[in-house]
């Protein structure tokens, strides 16, 4: 019974003592928040008694350890003490280097070990008080924890992905120069596993410490620099190339902003390129112009030999590097070793059978260069030479080149058709397997073969006539962004180029369609000359008006245009090439006036292969129109009810079947009925071949 009197005694009074310390942490967690707003809110210099105060909470509180049994109202009193300590230093207050000994251990502790929500403000607090490091003798053995603590926060996520954190952990290399050794191993320990955000991290942590750092330390950070360099050079595996690439692009991404950096990078790795088969591509404005030029020559010698390295990869890495060089510094480099550069890399690479990568380098390093127009004038004599790479193996190689032909499409000096001729062109985007290929083709022969509803019509017609498989792929490319993802070769509707406005597509079929009923083969030879035929009524649309053609157009005489002043060759050229269908099918007519209609060629001469390749491209055409209606609602079905006014289409089945007799022609032109099945005109056509069938006359039945 004594035993047990004994015990209840001592849990008693083991109650009293844990309420007793209770009240005291949150007499002194008071206290301590009455000392910061008497510090943050007064307007003169804190009492002599409040420093004292200060004192005494940092000396006897602040502890890195926790006393399991008071757990988290122990951590926030402690915590209360410690921005005490923070904002007292922060104002650079009498006395503050009394607060900072124990106030930075304990604030890089919790820093390291705080939960997500707590970890951007205890980072915010080290760099509050990051002066305060020089404080510290980095020779005293005592300061071993601390000094550990801040090697830990070196690599710490929570310091590397902080904008403060990274300037704090710069700040860290100038305090001591074997500080700043012990932070370039843990940097290079972190590089080969470190995800993204910290190798960039680390690049702009190193870039900030060079530039802040001076004496001893400075030089302890310039080798390591240094040793990173050599490492990205020499590295063992392609990761760890790129790895230490991210991280020294930190400095070099600055090298326009900080003009101390271009000497600096010189004098780094000046000795380490020449050696490894590279070039610096900076200068040292201080220097000599005879050593920059010197420097220069032999940078530009060693990329020339390593276009003829024996190893692929070094060979596809020396053309990326020639381009880039060629693109930047162009004006300063010898215009002999400019053409020869150009030369090796389009005359020798482009066609390097060994290695599908450079072939690929090659392609894209022109497709960079082709926008510096002091290049042009070279690249205009020297691409011609590589349009034989349309028609690679590799599909890769092929879209590389369509991509260079777009870059050469957009620039004023160079023109696609003098890399490549539009029949080779044409044949490609009719025929290559690679989807990618012909759509970037395509792209680029629209603004030829279709620049305007005027003479677009007569273009696509001729094309059909005379290429019929180029044509009908051409009519495909221009409706493919209305069309579904299913019903495309590769790719989807939206990777195509809206370059036509669905308005000029709509007057396209309308001409096609009046042009096909005015030049039936074996019909229209009989039919009288008629005058041009006027415009029909503007059909009301969600975009306002699309105007198309009622009346069947007729053969009329092309306006002579004058040739502007300062046209050259290339122009002609261009000209030719642009009409070189046009004129392979008759001589194609442009109506004069502006209430006129555009015409196709003779409407006495159509043949019925040229009617039959028309009529393709018209079904592929209105395939597309149809799917704007009904998928994508850009096109209303009163304004593609317009294009085929009246009974259009029994007349274009009655043609197919009375006046050709082919069932090529007739199975087109039920097709055209299957896509615009919800027009009037369509819906008319297909009673009346249900009424056939019921009487059991097949459309065709007579054919022999």
């Amino acid at each position: 019974m004594e035993a047990a009197a004994g015990t209840d005694a001592e849990a008693g009074e083991g109650e009293e003592l844990g309420a007793t310390l209770e009240d005291a942490m949150q007499t002194l967690h008071g206290a301590a928040i009455l000392a910061l707003e008497l510090l943050t809110k007064s307007q003169q210099h804190p009492p002599e008694q409040l420093l004292s105060v200060a004192t005494l909470l940092h000396d006897g509180l602040l502890m890195t350890e926790v006393d399991p049994q008071l757990g988290s109202m122990q951590v926030d009193m402690y915590d209360a003490v410690m921005r005490l300590c923070c904002a007292w230093w922060e104002q650079r207050m009498p006395g503050n280097e009394l607060l900072v000994a124990r106030t930075i251990p304990y604030v890089m502790l919790r820093a390291i070990q705080s939960l997500d929500r707590n970890k951007a403000s205890m980072v915010h607090m080290c760099y509050m008080i990051r002066d305060a490091l020089e404080l510290l003798d980095f020779e005293d053995e005592n300061i071993n924890d601390t000094k550990q603590l801040l090697l830990v926060a070196a690599m710490h996520p929570a310091f590397l992905r902080e904008a403060e954190g990274r300037r704090f952990i710069a700040g860290l290399f100038k305090l001591e120069a074997q500080m700043t050794r012990e932070l370039g191993a843990i940097v290079r320990n972190q590089i080969p596993s470190g995800q993204r955000f910290t190798l960039e991290a680390y690049g702009e942590i190193l870039f900030r410490a060079w530039r802040d750092t001076v004496g001893p330390c400075a030089a302890e950070v310039e080798s390591e620099l240094q040793a990173l360099m050599q490492a990205a050079i020499l590295a063992s595996t392609p990761s760890l190339a790129a790895a230490l690439r991210v991280v020294l692009n930190g400095l070099h991404s600055q090298k326009n902003i900080e003009k101390r950096l271009n000497p600096a990078l010189v004098r780094l790795y000046d000795p380490i390129l020449p050696r490894a088969f590279g070039a610096a591509n900076a200068e040292d404005p201080e220097a000599p112009a005879e050593e920059n030029n010197t420097r220069l020559m032999h940078q530009l010698g060693l990329l020339m030999d390593s276009l003829s390295d024996t190893c692929p990869a070094v060979r596809e890495a020396a053309v990326d590097g020639c381009c880039r060089c060629l693109k930047y510094f162009w004006e300063i480099i010898p215009a002999a070793t400019s053409a020869k550069m150009i030369e090796e890399v389009t005359g020798k690479l482009a066609f390097d059978s060994s290695s599908r990568s450079v072939r690929v380098a090659v392609l894209r390093g022109l497709r960079t260069l082709v926008g510096n127009q002091h290049a042009q004038p070279v690249l205009k004599k020297a691409l011609p030479g590589i349009s034989s790479l349309l028609h690679d193996n590799d599909a890769g190689v092929r879209e590389a080149l369509t991509d260079l032909l777009v870059g050469v499409s957009s620039c004023r000096g160079l023109h696609f058709w003098g890399v490549v001729p539009p029949e080779q062109l044409l044949e490609a985007v009719a025929g290559d397997a690679e989807p990618a290929v012909a759509r970037k083709i395509a792209r680029i022969l629209i603004p030829s073969y279709f620049p305007n509803a005027q003479e677009g019509s007569a273009r696509v017609g001729a094309l059909l006539r005379a290429q019929p498989k180029a044509g009908l792929a051409f009519c495909q490319h221009l409706v493919a962004r209305f069309l579904p993802a299913s019903e495309l070769k590769g790719g989807n509707g939206a990777e195509f180029t809206a370059s036509v406005p669905l308005e000029q597509i709509m007057q396209l079929a309308s001409d096609l369609a009046a042009h096909l009923l005015a030049t039936v083969p074996g019909t229209a030879a009989q039919q009288p000359q008629q005058p041009p035929p006027k415009r029909a009524k503007p059909v009301e649309g969600r975009r306002g008006t699309a105007t198309v053609a009622t009346v069947a157009p007729v053969a009329g005489k092309k306006r002579a245009k004058k040739k502007p002043a300062g046209r050259d060759s290339d122009m002609d050229d261009a000209q030719d090439a642009a009409h070189a269908e046009t004129e392979s099918g008759g001589a194609a007519g442009q109506a004069v006036n502006a209430d006129e209609d555009i015409v196709l060629p003779d409407a006495t001469a159509e043949t019925e292969e040229g009617w039959l390749a028309i009529l393709s491209g018209l079904v592929v055409i209105c395939e597309g129109l149809a799917a704007a209606v009904v998928n994508t609602e850009e096109c209303t079905e009163a304004e593609l009810a317009a294009i085929f006014s009246g009974d259009m289409l029994e007349q274009l089945l009655r043609a197919a079947e009375e006046s050709l007799q082919k069932p090529d022609a007739i199975k087109l032109v039920l097709q055209l009925l299957t896509h615009v099945h919800f027009v009037n005109g369509a819906q008319n056509a297909r009673s009346k071949l249900f009424e056939r069938l019921a009487q059991g006359d097949l459309p065709g039945s007579f054919i022999a």
